[in-house]
């Protein structure tokens, strides 16, 4: 039979023992939080790249595309204007066709 003091000890050893599990335990999570952070920052600085990449490259072809569709707009328009102006004008035609569709004011 163990007596009184032997009982204590005991007890003292049990509560010691709980108290370096509970120093293991938070020295555990306090790393796993570590290495959570550490391997978010990794991940946050890895997506703020491939983002910052992507994104440069859509902006890039965005901007060339404008470029084409200006230079494109540019070139049908002075195409059109030389058509318009190889078209000879027929003013009298012009007239006599606005009398039939308006009438004689």
């Amino acid at each position: 039979m163990i007596n009184k003091t032997e009982g204590i000890n005991i007890f003292d050893h049990l509560l010691k023992m709980e108290a370096q599990a509970q120093e293991i335990v938070a020295e555990a999570q306090a790393e796993a939080d570590h290495r959570v952070s550490e391997a978010d920052n990794k991940n946050r600085l890895r997506f703020e790249e491939t983002y910052s990449k992507e994104v440069q490259a859509l902006e890039t072809a965005f901007q060339e595309e404008i470029a084409l569709t200006k230079e494109k707009y540019t070139d049908d328009l002075l195409s059109y204007k030389e058509e318009l102006l190889k078209r000879p004008l027929d003013k009298e035609a012009f007239f006599n066709l606005s009398k039939q569709v308006l009438g004689e004011c």
